[in-house]
């Protein structure tokens, strides 16, 4: 019977996925600051509509309005060009890093003794080759974006309540946690 496979990240393979991303640096500040920019517009809506509303309500200024709906329009414009840009660039980083362990790998196997080969079958070495780093590249782009993008969110939207309301924002922050850890 084979062992159970441990999922959780081991810290010697993510510095080596780390090694492998080094030469990506530049390109991953420049996609983190597109992701800051398209997150930091989302979180701008609420407040655009929040606007608007109040205007329509106490102001029946029909400019105003005009004005601040073409803002917001400019904002959804610029969140979808950065999420866009974000998106391509931690693509391509994750494609790189994964050519590089593709590239180390292959040539890790083609260092093997021919007894290596007697002893391993070729179609689990082609599966390792071809679909586990397939989903390192998932983990490595389209993950960690998508987890960086929540961070700021969360950061921001907490933020935002905190700008509104910060009774209400302490207070939700005191017991969303605790509800959230009882009902797990």
């Amino acid at each position: 019977m084979p062992a159970k496979e441990n999922k959780a990240p081991r810290p010697q393979g993510l510095r080596r996925i780390l090694a492998l991303a080094r030469p990506e640096v530049a390109s991953i500040v420049v996609g983190s600051f597109f992701l800051v920019i398209a997150s930091s517009a989302g979180l701008v809506f609420p407040q655009g509509i929040r606007y608007v509303i109040d205007t329509a309500i106490n102001d029946s200024d029909g400019a105003k309005i005009d004005r601040a709906a073409l803002i917001l329009m400019a904002v959804f414009f610029a969140q979808s060009i950065a999420a866009a840009i974000r998106y391509n660039i931690f693509t391509r980083v994750g494609e790189r890093v994964v050519a590089r362990l593709r590239e180390q790998l292959f040539a890790s196997l083609m260092s093997q003794e021919i007894a290596f080969f007697d002893a391993q079958k070729t179609g689990e070495l082609t599966n390792r080759l071809s679909a586990d780093t397939t989903v390192l590249q998932n983990s490595v782009s389209v993950n960690i974006s998508m987890a960086l993008r929540n961070f700021v969110s969360a950061i921001g939207g907490v933020a935002l309540l905190l700008y509104t309301s910060p009774r209400l924002t302490l207070l939700m922050l005191l017991i969303v946690p605790v509800v959230a850890v009882s009902a797990v």
